[in-house]
C-alpha cells in the first residue's frame, strides 16, 4: 500500500511539472502513466513456489515464455477440462506457451484431446499432482508468463473467461510485456 501511495504522489508531482513546463505531447503522458503502472504490480505472492516447481520436478532452470498450467478432472460436466482441452487440441497455434497439464486423464477423450496437444506444444505432466506439494496458488486455470527468468505476468483465469481470453491474450506478441 505504501508503494502505491508513494507511486501516486510521485504521479501526481510529474504531472504538475508537466503542465507547467507546459508539454503538451501525448508521449510523455503515456510514458508517466506507463510507468505509474508498472511501479503498481504486485509480486506474484507465489511466484517462489511456482519457480521452485518448474525447476524441481520439470528442470526447468531458466524460466522463458508463457506457462498455462491446468487441472484435469473425473468430471463430465466440467466446463473448464473442455474448454482447455478443446481449445488447445484444436488447430490453433499459440506463440511460446508451455503447457502444465495436472492429474491423470480419465476417459478416452481427454486422452485423445492430450495427445493432439502434445504434439503441437512443449507439454509438461503433472500425473501425480504434485503442484500441489509447493505453495504455487494454483487453481484450476492459471497464466504465469516470465521473459529471460524475471516473472512479469500471472492470471487465473476462470471457467467462462477460458476460451475468449486465452485466444485473445495467447495471440498477442510476446514483446508487448517486455519491461
Amino acid at each position: 500500500m505504501n508503494l502505491f501511495k508513494n507511486s501516486f504522489i510521485n504521479l501526481k508531482k510529474k504531472i504538475r511539472m508537466m503542465f507547467k513546463l507546459n508539454i503538451s505531447n501525448i508521449k510523455y503522458t503515456v510514458l508517466v502513466i506507463t510507468f505509474f503502472l508498472n511501479s503498481c504490480n504486485k509480486k506474484y505472492k507465489y511466484e517462489t513456489g511456482v519457480r521452485f516447481f518448474l525447476k524441481e520436478e520439470f528442470k526447468e532452470d531458466i524460466l522463458d515464455g508463457r506457462y498455462y498450467f491446468f487441472l484435469l478432472e473425473d468430471c463430465n460436466s466440467c466446463q473448464g477440462d473442455n474448454l482447455n482441452l478443446n481449445l488447445f487440441a484444436k488447430n490453433i497455434n499459440f506463440q511460446k506457451v508451455k503447457i502444465i497439464i495436472i492429474g491423470e486423464v480419465f476417459n478416452d477423450e481427454q486422452a485423445t484431446k492430450v495427445m493432439q496437444i502434445t504434439e503441437k506444444y512443449s507439454v509438461f505432466r503433472d500425473l501425480k499432482s504434485k503442484i500441489y506439494s509447493y505453495e504455487t496458488g494454483f487453481g484450476k486455470s492459471m497464466l504465469i508468463d516470465f521473459k529471460k527468468d524475471n516473472l512479469i505476468h500471472n492470471k487465473f483465469i476462470t471457467d467462462p473467461l477460458i476460451d475468449t481470453y486465452l485466444k485473445d491474450y495467447l495471440n498477442t506478441d510476446f514483446k508487448l510485456y517486455d519491461f
